[in-house]
């Protein structure tokens, strides 16, 4: 981990945050922790990785209604050069997930459960 990271060196900073983590060899990592009734997520124009600290899967249109953003991606392992992929509507957002928003504005995302 590396202390000098906005995130301080350690994932138990926020439920808010997505990370970006590349690993040489299959793995798995455990999410664990209380899950919240809600959690109100910061996004800043322009793009932010974020999470879905939510059990409930939701399409993009339902879950993003009324946050200002024109563009989301997820990961997509077979997608080149960064493995991700655009998101359409329809596609559904999984806890445990991190997503890049491009938000036109700054708002507060509220994700429930």
């Amino acid at each position: 981990m590396d202390k000098t990271k906005p995130y301080g060196g350690s994932f138990l900073t926020t439920n808010e945050m997505g990370f970006w983590v590349e690993v040489t060899s299959p793995s798995i990592y455990a999410v664990a922790g209380k899950v919240p009734a809600q959690t109100p997520i910061n996004l800043h124009a322009g793009w932010n990785l974020v999470s879905y600290p939510s059990l409930i899967p939701r399409d993009v249109a339902e879950t993003l209604m009324g946050v200002g953003f024109t563009w989301i991606e997820g990961y997509d392992g077979a997608a080149l050069p960064y493995n991700l992929r655009k998101l359409s509507e329809w596609d559904y957002l999984y806890a445990g997930t991190g997503y890049w928003i491009y938000a036109t504005e700054n708002a507060i995302w509220y994700l429930s459960n």
